[in-house]
């Protein structure tokens, strides 16, 4: 994993942020639908590369 938050911090952008606040004022199909694409590209994009970035600093 990366050597301080910082490091691990940027694999997550603001948007990935609001996404959460956001969904915590609008969770409902809908808006989640409306907001799929974004979920796609700033949330599952991130802990995808999170995640990656972690297997590979622990090989």
């Amino acid at each position: 994993m990366g050597k301080n938050r910082k490091d691990n911090m940027k694999y997550f952008n603001q948007d990935f942020i609001n996404f959460f606040k956001e969904l915590n004022k609008n969770n409902n199909r809908d808006w989640f639908n409306e907001n799929k694409q974004r979920y796609i590209e700033s949330v599952k994009g991130s802990v995808l590369l999170f995640h990656r970035g972690i297997n590979t600093a622990n090989s």
